[in-house]
């Protein structure tokens, strides 16, 4: 999994509420990866836009990219 320059906004509350700022990383095949925060740090956030989960209720301006595919 690569992600570069992942920005999201919550749809939902008038205006826009960015809940992802600038988030990028890279998983490589075989390792284990941990996402730790406090409360309200974004984890959930973060794992449904890499998952595609809520594609309804934010808008995602960068790039996700699963084995070099989007």
């Amino acid at each position: 999994v690569k992600t570069s320059g992942i920005f999201s906004r919550d749809k939902r509350p008038k205006p826009f509420k960015r809940v992802l700022n600038n988030v990028s990383g890279i998983v490589y095949p075989g390792n284990l990866m941990a996402i730790m925060g406090a409360s309200g740090a974004g984890k959930t956030t973060l794992m449904n836009v890499l998952a595609h989960k809520n594609e309804g209720s934010v808008a995602v301006d960068g790039e996700v990219r699963v084995n070099g595919m989007p």
